[in-house]
């Protein structure tokens, strides 16, 4: 319909052709319609090809993120439809076409977006669900279905909250500093009282005390600890590989400790501290320690029973005199002893004396085998000669003429001092106030 009617333009104007007039308008509409067309076309196929990669692009989210992606998917596909539908909308309402534009673009982008972080994460649970599953030391108990129970949320929740953490389900084992601590306590409630003798003849011995790790003890104890652990074995193996080098060096160190170690302690009676044992036809004092068993329990048991021996290295206490036939033996002892001291005083003396002679030097009793027995003997002699007459031998002095009077000197009035009675033949010590 012509926009001014055709009459009113003749009165007007007078006769005109207006033919071109219309010709011109309807060329405009159909132009117009053309590109509003073209300008569909053109939006239906952004949006076609858009939701084709998008569909393409949701193969492999995982099912938790869908719900969230589909919120994307749906904003974007409503702004992409006023777009379709309003393909002139760019001429007539340029702000409204900026912002449903952006609107499209950042809810697709965010939907892709979603989508790929969604497969992502996807390959990284079954990645870790797999590894949990094949190191079930490592982690607690159930840890594997823990762990897929932990993931059945959204991505963007897990990102968040870091839920599905696998260290979380660590299996810490026993922890380093209780370790530490409880065995350290052990080691200290393990130690036992033992001697060692220094001196030994047909009359007594002298002994020094020595406060070592009682094997029996640590085996009970570390053992106790190690059971008392909500999964004891998954804790020694734990404790095994968080040992690392160290469990091997301490195998091979213990296995090295010789036999004469163990046959030096005696008890207070002069038995064997660790009697003879035969185990599958060898005989052994050390306490047999598997490190090579199936259970490893028992290996890392005899790993921190290994360490307690090994780390307690005999501490020295008091010393002991022990005589065969008591206070009886011990008088008898006194003056077999005294004469023998005296008698080696006097090989001692012309030793000297012929060092002196030879190489102008004198000897020390430190570099003499009799001066060593003589150490002892003096030892065992010192309840005789009392705190006021010690011998004052120093292994490490040079000796003279004088020196060695001084010493024979003493040990006369201790022979002296022991008498023989006729009738019983046992030496007897002087009254308790002699002086030497």
């Amino acid at each position: 319909m012509p926009l001014v009617s055709e009459s009113l333009i003749q009165k007007a104007y007078g006769p005109t052709d207006l033919s071109g007039f219309y010709n011109s308008i309807d060329t405009y509409y159909k132009q117009a319609a053309a590109e509003a067309k073209a300008q569909k076309i053109a939006l239906q196929k952004e949006y076609y090809t858009n939701l084709a990669t998008y569909n393409k692009d949701q193969t492999g989210v995982r099912d938790e993120d869908i719900p969230e992606i589909t919120e994307h998917y749906s904003k974007w596909k409503a702004a992409q439809q006023q777009l379709m539908n309003n393909p002139t909308l760019l001429q007539k309402n340029p702000k409204l076409y900026g912002e449903l534009n952006a609107e499209s673009n950042t809810q697709y982008m965010a939907a892709i977006g979603k989508s790929n972080i969604s497969k992502a994460k996807r390959k990284d649970i079954e990645q870790t669900a797999a590894y949990i599953r094949s190191h079930p030391d490592e982690y607690e108990d159930e840890a594997h279905q823990n762990y897929l129970n932990s993931t059945k949320k959204p991505t963007s929740q897990l990102l968040s909250t870091n839920e599905d953490d696998a260290e979380r389900l660590k299996y810490g084992g026993i922890k380093t500093k209780d370790l530490v601590d409880n065995t350290n306590k052990i080691y200290k409630s393990a130690i036992t009282k033992a001697r060692i003798e220094k001196y030994k003849d047909e009359f007594g011995t002298v002994s020094n005390e020595f406060e070592i790790a009682d094997p029996t003890a640590l085996v009970r104890s570390v053992g106790f600890y190690i059971h008392s652990q909500k999964n004891p074995e998954k804790a020694s193996t734990v404790g095994i590989k968080n040992a690392g080098q160290d469990y091997k060096s301490t195998s091979e160190e213990y296995s090295k400790m010789p036999e004469s170690y163990f046959a030096q302690f005696k008890n207070p009676d002069g038995s064997d501290k660790f009697p003879e044992m035969n185990v599958n036809g060898v005989k052994t004092r050390k306490p047999i320690l598997n490190f090579n068993s199936n259970f490893n329990t028992e290996n890392f048991t005899s790993y921190l029973v290994a360490k307690g021996i090994l780390g307690g290295q005999p501490k020295e206490g008091k010393e002991f005199t022990q005589f065969n036939r008591g206070k009886m033996g011990e008088k008898e002892y006194n003056a077999s002893l005294a004469l023998k001291s005296q008698k080696m005083m006097e090989s001692i003396r012309q030793a000297n004396r012929q060092s002196l002679q030879k190489t102008g030097a004198a000897l020390r009793l430190g570099e003499l085998q009799e001066g060593k027995q003589l150490d002892g003997m003096i030892k065992l002699l010192s309840g005789v000669v009392g705190t006021e007459a010690k011998l004052d031998i120093n292994m490490g002095d040079p000796l003279d003429d004088a020196k060695i009077d001084n010493i024979i000197g003493k040990l006369r009035k201790v022979v002296e001092k022991v008498k023989t009675t006729p009738k019983s033949g046992v030496a007897v010590s002087g009254k308790k106030d002699d002086k030497l």
